[in-house]
C-alpha cells in the first residue's frame, strides 16, 4: 500500500496524459474531412521548410517522399482517403509558399542555407 501511495502522483501525471492523447485523437478523426484538408496543408508547410533545409535544391523527389513519410507518421488517415498523387498537390501548394516566403523573408532563407 505505501508503494502505491508513494506513486500515486505519477499514476495520476499518467493518467491524465493518456486520457489528454485519447481526446486529442479522438477530436482529430471527427473533424471534417475539409478540416484535415486544411490541417495537412497548414502542417505542409512545415514539412516542406524542413525537407529543404534538410536536403537543399535539385532534390525535388527525395524530399517529396521524405515529406509523404513524415505525413503519414502525423497523419495515418492519409493512406485511406488520398493518393500519393493529390498529397504531391498538396505539397507543391506548400512549395509555392515556401517559394514566396524565401522571396519576401530574408530570415526564413538564411534558416534555410544553415
Amino acid at each position: 500500500m505505501d508503494t502505491f501511495m508513494i506513486n500515486l502522483p505519477m499514476i495520476c501525471l499518467f493518467i491524465a496524459i493518456t486520457a489528454c492523447l485519447v481526446c486529442g485523437v479522438y477530436y482529430f478523426y471527427h473533424m471534417p474531412t475539409e478540416d484535415k484538408k486544411q490541417a495537412l496543408r497548414e502542417w505542409l508547410k512545415w514539412a516542406v521548410f524542413k525537407a529543404e533545409k534538410e536536403y537543399g535544391g535539385k532534390t525535388g523527389q527525395i524530399k517529396l517522399r521524405e515529406v509523404w513519410n513524415m505525413a503519414l507518421k502525423e497523419f495515418p488517415w492519409l493512406v485511406r482517403c488520398m493518393s500519393f498523387e493529390m498529397f504531391s498537390c498538396f505539397v507543391d501548394e506548400a512549395l509555392e509558399w515556401l517559394k514566396k516566403q524565401l522571396e519576401s523573408n530574408e530570415a526564413v532563407k538564411q534558416l534555410v542555407e544553415q
